[in-house]
């Protein structure tokens, strides 16, 4: 497939850069989901005093496969280059210590001379933390309540906006419920993670979701939610906190 082209590519100019101790891929090339249609997530290791020399060589790097249309340098949770090819190939490359590299998702060991990656491969997850569902959770109902204040004062525009929030972080307690494994991917893995009802439920909601229908998708959402409730609540670290909204709203908005 091209974009295991690419990868090798990149991966033998990285290589030859005296900086980097590793290199590894994130995202769908991982887990080996990918298609033609995905981007590519490819990590440096670098030790954390060589970051800053290092910085100036990703340029030099993403052109040893062809000409970029477009490249962004900026920091999210480390530095990174998102860059677009001018076949409209999508990488970002970013830059992180070896005491940067974060547990969450699946890691593929691109180069490792020294072994640094091997331990941390072994724990990575795609699963939500106790503390992780009780956010999920609690943002799920927050949205809803900003909704409603949103939709009593008629702003249709911010009110979907508002609703789609509350659907995203929705979209993971289903997960952690239905497909744990896959918890932290929330909507992206809906259609290929959940079973046939509850992905009928979120289909269902999400067509509604429009400035003309929006309120007939809230009374969606509302009832998928409490459809789950018991569960939900059986298992969330601290029902108290955010159980008396979710009951509040429930009636002012089922």
């Amino acid at each position: 497939m091209k974009l295991d082209h690419i990868v090798e590519v990149l991966l033998e100019s990285l290589k030859d850069d005296h900086y980097i101790e590793a290199v590894f891929l994130r995202g769908s090339m991982a887990r080996e989901e990918y298609d033609e249609f995905s981007d590519i997530d490819i990590y440096c290791v670098v030790n954390e005093e060589n970051v800053e020399a290092f910085l100036p060589n990703r340029n030099q790097h993403i052109e040893a496969y062809k000409k970029t249309l477009f490249v962004d340098d900026i920091y999210i949770i480390a530095p990174q280059l998102l860059v677009i090819y001018e076949d409209m190939i999508h990488i970002d490359l970013f830059t992180v210590t070896p005491f940067e590299i974060s547990d969450k998702d699946t890691m593929k060991i691109l180069f490792d001379p020294h072994g640094i990656l091997t331990a941390k491969q072994k724990s990575t997850t795609l699963s939500l933390t106790p503390l992780e569902f009780q956010d999920a959770v609690d943002d799920t109902v927050w949205y809803l309540y900003q909704y409603y204040w949103s939709a009593q004062r008629g702003n249709e525009i911010w009110s979907v906006h508002l609703l789609r929030n509350s659907l995203e972080h929705f979209a993971k307690v289903l997960l952690h419920k239905y497909c744990p494994e896959r918890a932290l991917l929330g909507l992206k893995t809906l259609s290929n993670s959940l079973p046939t009802d509850p992905l009928h439920e979120i289909v269902d909601i999400m067509n509604c979701m429009s400035l003309v229908t929006h309120e007939m998708a809230v009374k969606k959402l509302v009832n998928a939610f409490n459809n789950e409730s018991d569960w939900i609540f059986e298992h969330v670290p601290s029902k108290e906190k955010i159980k008396p909204l979710w009951e509040k709203l429930k009636e002012l908005l089922h």
